[in-house]
């Protein structure tokens, strides 16, 4: 298909966004034993700052399917309450300032990140599909060691996705890396929320234990071998490690263990 120029986040200054909102995804992860799992998120959103976060822990497809948490479609639509920051990864985007504050754990160690929010180079083409009857555009980029394929309709002129993901001109309905490890797919839209419930959850992190970039950045580095050391630590003297389960997505090829890949 034919690619279109190259689109940066800061072109955005002239676009009318949407004010607020509430926007549901799945997250899914292709393991390595073939297995997929789905773990609900939400973003939530005003003109100033959003805030990215997960709604419960990950659970295999068939099992969602059996407990009535996901439709035919494959989409989790289950409504479930804002867990406790203290207990789940988020993504909290400051646009004024140009932040961002996360939250992730790292081979069992919890880490909480102040950074720049970085421009995302997009590349723009003709192609288009239908996602939950919204018209949506191709897009791609390279992010942090990954390559993605986005999926986003200008109907919803919204320039914050899903996790770190920003600075297209259309909320991102679908994005998926070339692995096929990593996918976000949105299950729920809701530009009309309660006020009193988003304003709660847009609070600002507290930023008294945040650490800088570059410790983040060593931790995925060596998130690897930390994460074999433990589990070494933990089985009996002689016994062969063999990784299982949804947080062993390639095992054992350590560039990518993680959804973010440094070398």
């Amino acid at each position: 298909m034919k690619a279109l120029i190259p689109y940066f986040t800061f072109m955005l200054a002239n676009v009318t966004l949407a004010q607020s909102g509430i926007i549901h995804y799945d997250k899914l992860l292709n393991n390595v034993a073939g297995e997929l799992w789905a773990t609900p998120q939400a973003l939530y959103f005003d003109t100033e700052q959003s805030l990215f976060i997960e709604l419960g822990k990950g659970k295999k497809l068939t099992e969602a399917y059996k407990e009535g948490e996901m439709d035919r479609e494959g989409i989790i639509r289950s409504s479930k309450k804002m867990p406790s920051k203290g207990f789940y990864d988020y993504y909290y985007i400051d646009k004024k300032q140009n932040e961002i504050l996360f939250k992730e754990q790292i081979a069992e160690t919890t880490y909480e990140i102040k950074n720049t929010l970085e421009p995302i180079i997009w590349v723009l083409y003709d192609e288009q599909k239908d996602i939950e009857g919204f018209s949506c555009q191709k897009a791609t980029t390279t992010f942090r060691g990954r390559d993605y394929t986005a999926w986003f309709t200008s109907d919803i002129p919204v320039d914050i996705g899903p996790w770190k993901l920003n600075g297209l001109p259309g909320l991102i309905m679908d994005v998926i890396d070339a692995t096929g490890k990593y996918r976000f797919r949105i299950s729920k839209i809701d530009l009309k929320p309660d006020q009193k419930i988003l304003q709660e959850n847009l609070k600002k992190p507290n930023q008294k234990n945040t650490k800088n970039f570059e410790v983040y950045k060593n931790a995925v580095k060596n998130a690897f071998d930390d994460q074999m050391a433990i589990a070494q630590s933990r089985i009996p003297k002689g016994a062969k490690l063999v990784f299982k389960g949804p947080d062993c997505t390639t095992c054992p090829d350590p560039d990518n263990y993680l959804i973010e890949r440094y070398k």
